[in-house]
């Protein structure tokens, strides 16, 4: 928990740049993160970005014309993501999953997202996804092997 007694929302984004055979460029759904994220911090809970191997993730839909957008790009937390493997899970009430088309290629075979999925859900916490990011959910198992 935090100084407001909530426990932060870990906010999840894809780390894969390149889209299929063609190879172009792809990444998280900017806005698909930035509008949750001034929704959650409107309300008073914390969130931290993460994604699967840390560091500045690949962008798609990159547009600071939105002033959400703008203002996350300029704040400096919003590029120094976590690398999800790391975290401890027990610190956090929810996942969201951001979209973008990247999360087709990392999200649902990852062991690390499928640990926080599992780990987050069985401790009655909240999992959720917009757009392509219920990729993940794609093969989400529970600690007895069933499928979320």
């Amino acid at each position: 928990m935090n100084g407001t007694g909530i426990n932060p929302i870990l906010c999840v984004v894809t780390s894969h740049p390149i889209r299929g055979d063609p190879g172009e460029p792809t990444g998280f759904a900017m806005m698909e993160l930035t509008h949750p994220l001034g929704v959650f911090e409107a309300a008073g809970i914390p969130v931290k970005i993460a994604s699967i191997r840390g560091g500045h993730p690949p962008f798609n839909f990159f547009d600071l014309s939105a002033p959400v957008n703008d203002r996350y790009w300029q704040d400096k937390r919003f590029h120094d993501e976590r690398v999800l493997g790391d975290l401890d899970l027990s610190r956090y009430s929810a996942v969201f999953f951001a979209g973008g088309h990247g999360t087709m290629w990392d999200f649902a075979d990852s062991p690390a997202v499928q640990k926080v999925i599992r780990e987050i859900w069985e401790a009655g916490g909240i999992v959720s996804a917009v757009c392509y990011g219920p990729a993940t959910l794609v093969n989400a198992t529970l600690s007895d092997g069933s499928y979320l």
